[in-house]
C-alpha cells in the first residue's frame, strides 16, 4: 500500500449525517497549511456531490473516494492510517471508531451520540464540535505534531477504554 507523511481515513457511506462536507473543508485548510496528507473515504466513489466539492476545493491530489471494500481491506487500511476520522453531524460511535481504537489507530471524531464515553479529550483520542472544519483542521495539525511517545499513550489508553467497556458490558 502506498503511504503518504499523514494518512486520514473515513469509512461510511456518503449521506448528509456523516459529515464528509466538513472534513472536506477541514482538508482544504490542511492543504493551505502546507501539511502533506491524503485522505480516503471508503462508501462510495460515485458520489457527485462530493466529487464537486473535492475538485472545487483543489483537493484531487489529497483525496480519495473509494467504494465499497470488504472488511480486511477496511481493517488494514484503518490499521496503517495515521488518523480515523469521523465527522458524523447526527449518528454516534459507530462499528470502525471502534476498530480504529482496537487497531491501535488514534481517533478524532465530532461530539455526537455518546462519543464521550470512550474517546477522553487528548487522552484516548480527540474530540470536536459538529460542522466545525477549522476545530477538525486545527486538531488533525495537533495530532500529526504529538511526538511518537505522546501518541502511542493515547493508542494504549484508547485501548484499555475499549476493553474496559467491553468488559462492563458483559
Amino acid at each position: 500500500m502506498e503511504k503518504f507523511n499523514f494518512e486520514i481515513i473515513s469509512v461510511g457511506k456518503p449521506l448528509w449525517e456523516n459529515g464528509y462536507v466538513y472534513a472536506l473543508d477541514a482538508c482544504k485548510i490542511l492543504k493551505e497549511a502546507g501539511l502533506p496528507f491524503h485522505y480516503f473515504i471508503i462508501g462510495d466513489s460515485h458520489d457527485i456531490e462530493l466529487q464537486y466539492q473535492i475538485n472545487d476545493l483543489e483537493l484531487t491530489d489529497q483525496v480519495t473516494l473509494m467504494g465499497q471494500k470488504s472488511l480486511e481491506y477496511i481493517n488494514d487500511k484503518i490499521q496503517y492510517a495515521n488518523l480515523y476520522l469521523q465527522t458524523s453531524v447526527k449518528n454516534g460511535i459507530n462499528k470502525f471508531v471502534l476498530t480504529a481504537i482496537g487497531l491501535e489507530t488514534i481517533v478524532l471524531t465530532t461530539d455526537c451520540g455518546g462519543v464521550d464515553e470512550i474517546i477522553l479529550h487528548g487522552k484516548t483520542g480527540f474530540i470536536v464540535p459538529i460542522r466545525n472544519a477549522k476545530l477538525i483542521a486545527k486538531s488533525i495539525i495537533e495530532i500529526q505534531n504529538l511526538s511518537e511517545e505522546i501518541k502511542s499513550e493515547i493508542r494504549h489508553e484508547a485501548l484499555k477504554t475499549l476493553k474496559s467497556q467491553n468488559k462492563q458490558s458483559r
